[in-house]
């Protein structure tokens, strides 16, 4: 929940034996430099490729994110998961999930 959703989506690209999450994204505004100072301070984070770089780390993953501001990068996911044959592991919804959306989640 709030930023530590963001917290774990960084872990889970980072770690292969994180095989699904459930991420709150808080609105974090991923084309902003202040926002990666002020609220996801990690030196060399944009420059490594930020949450694009997520996105191909993660996408052999099962991922349901939620709480996406607009600018969160989620064609890059898109295409990331649909380059790796499996569109159906990701969810990107821009509000928070309701028991439909988290069962429909569960039993894919």
């Amino acid at each position: 929940m709030g930023k530590a959703g963001l917290w774990a989506l960084l872990a889970a690209a980072l770690d292969p034996g994180i095989e699904s999450v459930v991420a709150d994204l808080d609105q974090f505004d991923a084309t902003d430099d202040s926002a990666y100072v002020t609220d996801l301070f990690i030196p060399g984070l944009r420059r490594a490729g930020d949450f694009r770089a997520v996105a191909a780390l993660t996408s052999d993953r099962k991922l349901l994110l939620h709480n996406a501001h607009a600018a969160f990068p989620a064609e890059a996911f898109r295409r990331a998961f649909d380059a790796a044959g499996n569109a159906d592991g990701l969810s990107i919804l821009e509000g928070g999930p309701d028991k439909d959306d988290l069962v429909a989640w569960l039993t894919r």
